[in-house]
């Protein structure tokens, strides 16, 4: 990845070269949305605005001939967040700004969009019917499969998006600090901690957002995302004080992955570290 970030910052030729290629797939624009971070973070937002421009391009096809609206929707939120980034430099308020953004796309879905949400929801019908036929009949003439609803596929979407930018607004800066400032991501990602009003605020958020239903799940899990980097970052600080970083870093994110409750633990901790900072105790038990 560093070699990539290399080339595509040797000029602009080649950094729109890396964009256009990768925001112009279905599985890495992510990738295209960080080298347009990374050029906003280090060349200023008007060097930027170019290469977004040209992004968009291969991104509006892909809307409209996949209808993925992820790739143009991540590339808008990743300059956006590196222009949050640039201007505050802080990494914890450019990754509040994240699910904002996915919640801005969600609305719009519901609303302005809503023919292509239609059209999302039809799809998942036809592909539920099918898949329903090939399943042995229910006894009780039950249905089995359940189609998602506008608002379950919206906020599917929602959180993909809250994902993805936030992959690749971290991309980007893990990027500019190999090449710019070696060590400074780390230190960064380390010290990375909500304080506590926002932190509570998403975490109640998220927690109104269950109780609506599980047709809202998945809004709670995009607002959840800046607090699981937060408390990410608590647990990267932890495992490397303890100099065994690989095996327990490999475990967490297995079970982050695998386990779902274990991500509400994370959310938690993060809020807890909000308002104690668990880290300035650390260093002064240490010292």
């Amino acid at each position: 990845m560093r070699s990539l970030a290399e080339f595509a910052m040797r000029r602009r030729a080649t950094a729109l070269l890396v964009a256009v290629l990768s925001t112009g797939t279905s599985l890495f624009f992510w990738v295209g949305a960080a080298v347009v971070a990374l050029v906003t973070l280090r060349k200023g937002a008007q060097e930027g605005l170019i290469l977004l421009l040209w992004s968009l391009l291969p991104a509006g096809a892909v809307l409209y001939l996949l209808a993925e609206v992820l790739p143009i929707a991540n590339l808008i939120a990743a300059f956006v967040l590196a222009l949050v980034l640039r201007s505050t430099v802080s990494l914890a308020l450019t990754l509040i700004v994240a699910p904002v953004t996915g919640l801005l796309l969600g609305a719009a879905l519901l609303t302005v969009a809503s023919p292509y949400l239609d059209f999302l929801v039809q799809v998942m019908q036809e592909l539920v019917a099918q898949w329903s036929q090939g399943l042995p009949a229910d006894p009780s003439g039950a249905a089995t499969i359940i189609a998602p609803g506008r608002e379950l596929i919206s906020g599917g979407l929602v959180v993909m998006h809250t994902l993805c930018v936030s992959v690749s607004i971290l991309l980007a800066r893990w990027w500019q600090s190999v090449l710019y400032n070696p060590g400074g991501f780390a230190k960064e990602f380390h010290s990375l901690r909500l304080s506590y009003r926002p932190a509570a605020a998403l975490l109640l958020s998220a927690g109104y957002c269950l109780t609506l239903g599980e047709q809202y799940s998945l809004w709670a899990t995009a607002l959840s995302v800046p607090l699981i980097m937060s408390g990410l970052g608590l647990l990267h600080f932890m495992f490397n004080r303890a100099h065994n970083t690989r095996r327990w870093i490999w475990l967490l994110y297995i079970s982050l992955v695998l386990i779902d409750p274990v991500k509400w633990v994370i959310c938690l901790l993060a809020v807890i570290d909000s308002f104690i900072d668990v880290r300035r105790r650390v260093n002064r038990t240490a010292a």
